[in-house]
């Protein structure tokens, strides 16, 4: 957690970033919403990018805002956007009959107390166009239970890339922040997509999206661990993040137990830093956790997709706990396309979290298993791509192969490492951790002081 956490923190000396709307002041008797610009902090010092700011950014009067309660309705959203208004959305639970379509560059949409949108009846309950400066912040967004929705928070239109050239502007992204998503839980939930990113340039400033692992749904505890049959039926899933905009940033991104992959990154020159991830821990059988037609078992919590050639990952866990069927194997914790000379990966690693579960390597065959006997933490330090050239000339990432020289145990992972001049692979190391933490934390301070 010390390696994530410092990941993080490292982002923001090196990638452009955005601090959540405020309300700062009342002044003439009129309360403003303080929208900071985007920054690039470098040495400690802020450096402004782009034309639209305000000193540290821009002022936008209360009065710019609809304010909207759970009984607001989907008319006075449309009418409020269509006049260029922004969205204050208070606390409260908010049941989506109709899309939320926010058309507008820089519109901003701030949810308060984490207001949360239920998707009723299989709608999208929030939509944006691939309008430059688009900020969502401070809002969790669940799937509802009377239908699946085909996505839950979809940015940017699908059919537009890659035949389309995006309209979103690097110095304006799109952007994403404290934005939770969640299946299940409190109630049953259905999604075939949690979020779906069509635009580019767009900057994800911690997001959770999680499939619920528990909950309250009332599930017959008789069916499976503690109801986990009904659960992997019910809770409908399939992924978690699919990320198909180029130039997008991560910084802080947790996808948790979705029925396939939690996240899939098809989109290039993506950058992620921090990602956690715990794989579904209710598969009923290892027909269920296994990827068709290939036959690899298992879904990989990370794949970048087969066109991908330039990507990159600072901190990235991935853990397992099949709690409902302790037979069930995971091939890899990560998979990218192989013989690439821009894809990276650094400081990642798999963790056996509680028991029953098997991860048989951190990513494409590289790494020690995690089993209930070796639960890790195993860390690879890099993964370069470029390192492991593809074995089939179309360039298509190999599939896992099942022969035993392919996986990498405790036993044997030194020969392996020899194959990358990269790649090392270690143990946790609790003091090194307990040190790195340390430092995040300093870092945090002094930055909060700024």
């Amino acid at each position: 957690w010390g390696r994530l956490v410092a990941c993080r923190m490292l982002a923001f000396w090196i990638h452009p970033c955005r601090r959540l709307p405020t309300l700062p002041l009342l002044q003439r008797n009129h309360f403003w919403w303080f929208v900071r610009q985007i920054k690039i902090m470098v040495k400690w010092y802020f450096f402004s990018v782009g034309s639209r700011q305000y000193s540290w950014g821009q002022l936008l009067r209360l009065e710019d805002f609809l304010i909207a309660t759970p009984s607001t309705l989907t008319l006075e959203y449309r009418l409020a956007l269509a006049k260029g208004k922004h969205l204050l959305l208070t606390p409260g639970v908010y049941n989506i009959y109709d899309t939320i379509r926010v058309e507008r560059a820089h519109t901003v949409v701030l949810g308060l107390g984490h207001a949360t949108l239920i998707a009723r009846n299989g709608v999208v309950p929030l939509q944006t166009l691939d309008a430059e400066g688009i900020i969502l912040a401070g809002i969790t967004i669940d799937a509802g239970p009377d239908a699946v929705s085909p996505v839950l928070l979809q940015i940017g239109n699908r059919s537009q890339l890659p035949s389309s050239p995006a309209t979103s502007n690097p110095n304006h992204p799109i952007t994403l922040s404290d934005v939770y998503i969640r299946v299940g839980g409190p109630y049953v939930g259905k999604t075939n997509i949690a979020l779906e990113i069509n635009a580019h340039h767009v900057l994800i400033d911690h997001t959770w999206i999680w499939r619920a692992d528990h909950g309250i749904e009332n599930f017959d505890k008789s069916d499976g661990y503690g109801g986990d049959n009904e659960r992997w039926r019910s809770n409908v899933g399939v992924n978690g993040a699919i990320v198909n905009g180029n130039n997008v940033v991560a910084m802080g991104l947790f996808v948790e137990h979705f029925q396939q992959h939690n996240l899939i990154w098809n989109g290039d020159n993506g950058k992620v830093y921090m990602f956690q991830s715990e794989l579904a821990y209710e598969p009923p059988s290892q027909m269920d956790w296994t990827q068709q037609p290939s036959g690899i078992l298992g879904y990989e919590a990370y794949k970048v997709g087969d066109a991908v050639q330039n990507h990159y990952l600072l901190g990235g866990g991935v853990y397992c706990y099949n709690r409902n069927n302790p037979d069930i194997v995971t091939e890899r914790g990560f998979a990218v396309p192989k013989g690439r000379s821009g894809i990276v990966l650094e400081h990642i690693m798999t963790r056996n979290l509680s028991g029953p579960g098997i991860i048989r390597s951190i990513v494409n065959g590289i790494g020690p298993q995690v089993d209930s006997n070796n639960r890790g933490p195993y860390y690879l330090d890099r993964y370069a791509s470029i390192d492991y050239p593809t074995r089939f000339s179309n360039g298509i990432s190999a599939p896992f192969q099942t022969g035993k020289e392919e996986i990498e145990t405790p036993a044997v992972f030194a020969a392996n490492q020899a194959e990358s001049s990269g790649a090392s692979i270690q143990k946790g190391n609790p003091r090194g951790i307990i040190w790195t933490i340390a430092l995040a934390s300093m870092i945090s301070i002094v930055l909060a002081l700024r």
